[in-house]
């Protein structure tokens, strides 16, 4: 019965680790003037620091492994949610990509808003026309899609090869890594 509370929470961790660690850093940048770039920067680097330093003595006070994995999964946890609900505003870049050209400029005003810029009439008409110049063009964007992932790997040969060699390091690692800390029980 110890085994599935472990895989569940493994799953979140998991499925959110990325989103909690990077994401959230590259969505602040879109939100801050470059003064204020460094502080979500700082935040991060503070926040790996305190886990690191909090884990071991959350786990000296803790009654068990299970309280201490759920204490660490509830991030991931809030995170899956937040992104359910939507709470967590959608990047300009994907905006663009997407050809969401409304969305992105109402992001972009968004964003000036939240900075305490109030934009001039000229100033929406150059985003309008800066968000229409950076937009995929929908017809170019699908065709590229019809192209299938083994097509496109079989044309770049050079990505191909350096993406299976970082498949295969990140293997190694973490296999030399996991194998050591699993043998270290032995001892």
């Amino acid at each position: 019965h110890n085994f599935y509370p472990l895989l569940i929470c493994r799953f979140l961790v998991g499925a959110a680790h990325m989103t909690i660690s990077h994401l959230p850093y590259m969505l602040v940048l879109e939100f801050c003037n470059e003064k204020t770039r460094i502080i979500p920067l700082w935040t991060i680097m503070l926040s790996y620091s305190l886990s690191s330093i909090l884990t071991p003595v959350l786990s000296m006070y803790l009654s068990s492994w299970r309280a201490l994995l759920a204490l660490a999964t509830l991030p991931n946890l809030l995170v899956l949610l937040a992104a359910v609900f939507h709470l967590i505003p959608e990047s300009i870049r994907w905006l663009l990509c997407k050809g969401k050209e409304q969305k992105a400029i109402q992001m972009v005003v968004k964003i000036a808003k939240f900075n305490g810029i109030k934009l001039t009439e000229k100033q929406h008409q150059e985003i309008e026309l800066l968000v229409k110049s950076c937009s995929v063009n929908q017809d170019a964007s699908k065709q590229s899609q019809d192209v299938s992932l083994l097509q496109k790997l079989r044309q770049n040969k050079r990505f191909t090869f350096r993406a299976i060699l970082t498949l295969m390091l990140c293997f190694i690692s973490y296999t030399c890594y996991y194998g050591h800390v699993v043998n270290t029980t032995k001892f």
